[in-house]
């Protein structure tokens, strides 16, 4: 106890000096790295059964196939090609056929046309296509299964297949035929195409004698495009995390053309795993855009909310099985509503949309409006009605933080222009869209510089608030802010903020925030000069300070073109520990994937322990890590103007003073005399230097507040709740 004592000590009276000579650690994390996008689905979606690889989809039809190769943007819209099932004979003798609907299990669809199965394989590449045959087809000669190919491509052979293109953009291919019997036998068959038939053939001498049942095989693939031009292209993705279930879902933009693009989403576990196949959000042939997620904890749901053709959408998920509810219509009219996003609420079965509505008469002002969309038991979507947040010509892109966190309040960022340039604020608003407090101007330059893309997360009391700001030098930098909100008196603080300035020629744009646990990961698109490549980077913030947490780090592979990385953390909802899922687009040469990577912050293991009361406040101890200079023991919230002492205790005690309880044992405890602010805010500076004996030794946190008149604690005090902090290195 003596050795614990003398580190406390140690704690306590290091000078502040030694601060700047304590660098930053990048934190340790082993988790995966996964191209969530290169997967596969197969999904009745709106009373239709629907497949997907990562570069075309299928649609299932009564009496065929619909497949569309994701031709990318350069394509002006889808150019499918679907294929019925004509005849299948052998010579002269025609087998019969019957007509049935699709059956689906797993990954695959099957037609019973009784003499064959027309089965068809969802993978990732490709469609795979089959005819199972059980029994020998009557007659003589080769085996030919006739089918109406209907397509605008242009059809070329291809080798043993066909190529369907479209000239200077990109196409796909039919393979050839290969024919495969019960006992492992193979033999080449042969792909023909005329006048919109297209035929698939064996040799008679192969269904003579091949085992049964044997299989006509040519496969389907997916889009491959011209270089450049796109294809199967990937963007947009958001994340959010059911704590019932430990499972994120990520959700993201898929391109097929320039005038239909798809949302899909996929589970993923906390470790950073597919969990099941690819959903399907919206497959219609719309232009469906910006996707956002957030989870409704109350129905173990995710609501997905999306931009449709200038009309806001919505569909819930669940977080178990993957299910999904019908759609809804949010917002629409005869305006157009962008920007749509979506925050949980950790209470009520709800969660929270908000996005701006451009009106049609272009002099009219722009409003920026919100609605609270309730969720059924069944995962059907109610919205409320929108009732407007902000209004203005000069208002644009709204964004709002992933959670309350159990507050009923959320932070509202959005761009407005200030002497003729786009400049951040920030609103506080609750789960229904009533504004608490606002507008406060995140930005305190005068500057006229371009300052646009504010993103934002929080805890409902405290956010950091990042955005992108073009520089003198025609360079691009990323700026962020500490931002807080005393509930009592309704009033907004800007505490800090910082920069991840222009260097070696670089630019840090497009910044994304997610808030984990006691610190806060702000990434960003670093773009080399040239534009050629960029790098997926993030930089771990002390969310009240905006110092350096686990300092700065990349992600991904540096050779690519990459976007911003961003998240949400478990405990956003609810959950416990100190993980986070962050995804970003990584742009290959002709396309686009969704990377997911788990991350484990290192910002010091801080448990609550309770015993506050009154006007004790919230205790705080951020980025408890080793080193670190710019380590501060934070009272939020507390009665303000007051003095407070500061209990530190290398042993748990519990001493009952009315509804309070003394969590620190005050034998031993160091205890330092401080004061609150306006705000009922206090700190105490402690540098945690680069000493081992430090890691892992748990220390007894609590603030107490004095007050004479109305005490919650017959000594005279208001308590904190008190925290077990433990120093991770």
């Amino acid at each position: 106890m003596n050795e614990r004592r003398a580190l406390l000590a140690i704690l306590c009276v290091l000078p502040t000096a030694l601060r700047l000579g304590l660098a930053q650690q990048a934190p340790a994390d082993a988790h995966l790295t996964t191209a969530i996008s290169r997967s596969a689905g197969l999904q009745v979606v709106d009373g239709q059964l629907w497949g997907a690889g990562e570069a075309y989809k299928v649609r299932f039809l009564d009496d065929g196939v619909e497949f569309t190769p994701a031709l990318g943007e350069r394509a002006p819209r889808n150019y499918p090609l679907t294929f019925r099932v004509v005849s299948i004979s052998r010579g002269a003798t025609l087998v019969p056929l019957a007509a049935t609907a699709p059956r689906a299990e797993g990954l695959r669809v099957e037609y019973d046309r009784g003499a064959a199965v027309e089965r068809y394989d969802v993978g990732v590449d490709q469609l795979e296509q089959s005819f199972v045959f059980a029994t020998r087809p009557s007659g003589t000669g080769d085996l030919v299964v006739r089918g109406r190919l209907a397509t605008e491509l242009e059809v070329t052979t291809d080798g043993d297949g066909l190529r369907l293109s479209l000239p200077d953009v990109g196409g796909c291919t039919i393979g050839g035929v290969v024919g495969i019997d019960a006992r492992g036998a193979r033999v080449r068959g042969r792909v023909s195409y005329a006048d919109g038939i297209l035929e698939l053939s064996l040799p008679s001498a192969f269904v003579d004698g091949a085992a049964l049942p044997f299989v006509l095989d040519p496969p389907i693939a997916g889009a491959s495009v011209v270089s450049g031009t796109g294809g199967g292209d990937d963007r947009n993705p958001s994340v959010a995390y059911d704590a019932s279930n430990d499972v994120y879902l990520v959700v993201w933009e898929r391109i097929f053309s320039a005038t239909d693009h798809d949302i899909y989403a996929h589970r993923v576990s906390r470790s950073a795993v597919p969990v099941g196949t690819t959903l399907f959000v919206d497959t219609t042939f719309d232009l469906t855009t910006e996707p956002q997620v957030a989870n409704c904890d109350a129905r173990d749901a995710f609501v997905v909310v999306y931009g449709r053709n200038g009309d806001i959408f919505a569909r819930a998920v669940n977080a178990a099985t993957g299910l999904m509810a019908g759609g809804v219509f949010v917002a629409g009219g005869t305006a157009t509503q962008l920007f749509g996003c979506v925050a949980s609420d950790t209470v009520n079965p709800q969660v929270l949309c908000v996005w701006q509505r451009n009106p049609q008469v272009r002099t009219d002002p722009r409003i920026i409006q919100a609605a609270s969309v309730v969720v059924a038991p069944n995962l059907t979507l109610t919205p409320n009605p929108g009732r407007d947040l902000v209004t203005g010509n000069s208002v644009n892109r709204p964004r709002v933080s992933k959670s309350d966190r159990g507050s009923g309040r959320h932070a509202m960022v959005f761009e407005r222009d200030v002497n003729g340039v786009a400049a951040p604020f920030l609103r506080v608003i609750d789960g229904n869209g009533n504004l608490l407090a606002g507008d406060l101007a995140l930005s305190t330059s005068t500057s006229t510089l371009l300052q646009t893309l504010p993103e934002v997360d929080g805890d409902g009391t405290n956010w950091v608030v990042a955005w992108q700001t073009a520089t003198g030098t025609a360079r691009t930098s990323s700026n962020f802010a500490s931002v807080s909100f005393d509930p009592a008196s309704s009033q907004l603080a800007l505490n800090a903020s910082a920069s991840m300035g222009v260097a070696l020629g670089e630019d840090y744009l497009a910044p994304r925030v997610t808030w984990i646990a006691d610190s806060c990961l702000v990434g960003v698109k670093a773009a080399a000069s040239s534009g050629s490549v960029s790098a997926a980077l993030a930089r771990s913030l002390d969310p009240f300070t905006c110092f350096a947490c686990e300092g700065e780090f990349p992600l991904g592979v540096l050779t690519r073109l990459e976007g911003s990385p961003g998240g949400c953390s478990v405990q956003a909802t609810g959950g416990t520990g100190e993980d986070a899922l962050l995804t970003w687009e990584q742009v290959l040469t002709n396309n686009g994937d969704i990377i997911v990577r788990g991350w484990r912050t290192v910002d010091g293991n801080t448990t609550s322990l309770g015993g506050g009361c009154g006007r004790g406040g919230s205790n705080r101890a951020t980025c408890a890590r080793s080193p670190n200079g710019g380590f501060a023991h934070r009272l939020r919230d507390a009665l303000p103007i007051a003095p407070t002492v500061f209990v530190l205790s290398p042993a748990q005690g519990s001493f009952a003073c009315g509804p309070c309880v003394i969590v620190p044992d005050l034998t031993g405890a160091i205890m330092l005399l401080s004061a609150t602010n306006v705000g009922g805010d206090a700190s105490v500076p402690v540098v945690i230097p680069s000493l081992s004996p430090l890691i892992g030794v748990p220390l007894f946190t609590q603030w107490a507040t004095v007050d004479l008149t109305t005490p919650a604690c017959f000594l005279g005090l208001h308590l904190s709740n008190a925290l077990r902090v433990v120093i991770e290195s």
